[in-house]
């Protein structure tokens, strides 16, 4: 049946799970790098320890850091925006100009995260509502 066997919902379950923090941990390294955070890894590893805590905490930082700093659009570099001028190649900024929240990559890699965790999510509730068995046991009696 379907609830059993090599491919059935459980493999379905851990494959969807484990897909879904890869590419979390990928969306979130490569928008750090992108606004170039120096933790990246640090984020990453967080990310695949915990799931999405840290994800929600690297962005209430980021979007922290984002309140207070642009990309010079010359550069590239990050600099306050109290400055009118870039510090690093002194062309003047027009603030009027932001970029994206996140970048067109990330935006891949956070929808396929999002779809492999609405795939577990109804995995499963199937195998809670099919009664299948959760875990593998092992009795000596």
């Amino acid at each position: 049946m379907i609830f059993e066997g090599l491919f059935g919902l459980g493999m379905i379950n851990i494959l969807s799970g484990i897909l879904y923090k890869v590419f979390l941990c990928m969306a979130v390294y490569k928008d750090a790098k992108e606004h170039d955070d120096k933790n990246a890894v640090l984020w990453t590893i967080l990310v695949a320890f915990f799931g999405l805590i840290p994800t929600v905490i690297y962005l209430i930082f980021r979007f922290q850091k984002e309140k207070e700093f642009i990309r010079c659009p010359h550069c590239g570099k990050m600099i306050s925006k109290k400055y009118p001028v870039c510090m690093f190649c002194k062309e003047p900024i027009n603030n009027s100009s932001q970029e994206a929240f996140v970048s067109e990559e990330v935006k891949k890699y956070l929808v396929i995260a999002g779809v492999l965790f609405i795939i577990r999510l109804i995995v499963s509730n199937l195998i809670s509502l099919s009664g299948a068995r959760q875990g593998v046991t092992f009795n000596l009696f």
